[in-house]
């Protein structure tokens, strides 16, 4: 076993060289998740006063998961997130058949 082979006076000298020569030996960090492609391919329109964020935050989210920011109604937009007083993007978006997100819905979907 692994533990034997490092158990034996020859190894442990072997380590101390490696260790006098530099050597660190140390546990591999834990490397987060890949969160950059969570809304890959998405579009994400922003309306109506953010509660949470400021609407820069929040388009810098969809960024950094992969996903493109519109700044106004296009066709391009894959999701709406709404917050206080959205207007009438909403019922455009419900009537073009787009995804619409409340502010935590969409802070949920990036952050689960």
């Amino acid at each position: 076993t692994i533990r034997a082979y490092f158990d034996t006076p020859e190894s442990a000298a072997l380590v101390d060289r490696l260790i006098a020569a530099g050597v660190s030996p140390e546990s591999p960090k834990p490397t987060p998740p890949d969160r950059s492609s969570t809304l890959q391919g998405e579009t994400v329109l922003f309306t109506g006063k953010l509660l949470t964020m400021s609407r820069e935050a929040a388009q810098a989210l969809v960024r950094e998961h992969g996903g493109q920011v519109a700044t106004a109604w296009s066709g391009n937009v894959t999701i709406l997130v709404v917050g206080d007083k959205p207007g009438s993007k909403r019922e455009k978006a419900i009537r073009a058949g787009i995804r619409v997100l409340e502010e935590r819905q969409f802070l949920y979907s990036i952050n689960p």
